[in-house]
């Protein structure tokens, strides 16, 4: 080929094949779009799933500390619980019209109160 020669089209070229290169070409671009969309999307997801991380291990290590305090909740309930047992036994409640009269030793005796001479 000489140096001086540009590059032409044939007309016995089909206009098919002319198409079905554009299509082709179209194709590409657009499958290509959609894998940038892709990327972008994951990228994203990625950086939400570092923050979560980050918070997870946060509640993991804080977590003994909770379980403690969940612990000692329980346990003060159930001595406010046999508390209360101990008390609702042990009392004796009487009413006669707008005096009320507790055995004030046997809650003495458990220790539950402290009676004050009035």
């Amino acid at each position: 080929m000489a140096a001086n020669q540009h590059w032409t089209l044939d007309r016995r070229v089909p206009v098919a094949v002319i198409f079905a290169l554009l299509a082709q070409t179209f194709g590409v671009i657009w499958w290509a779009a959609g894998i940038t969309s892709r990327v972008e999307t994951l990228e994203l997801r990625g950086a939400q799933v570092s923050v979560n991380d980050a918070r997870i291990q946060l509640l993991e290590r804080d977590m003994p500390v909770v379980r403690e305090r969940i612990q000692n909740i329980d346990r003060t309930t159930d001595r406010i619980e046999k508390k209360l047992d101990k008390i609702s036994i042990n009392m004796k409640i009487t009413s006669s019209g707008n005096d009320l009269t507790v055995n004030l030793a046997e809650l003495k005796a458990l220790g539950e109160i402290e009676v004050v001479a009035s």
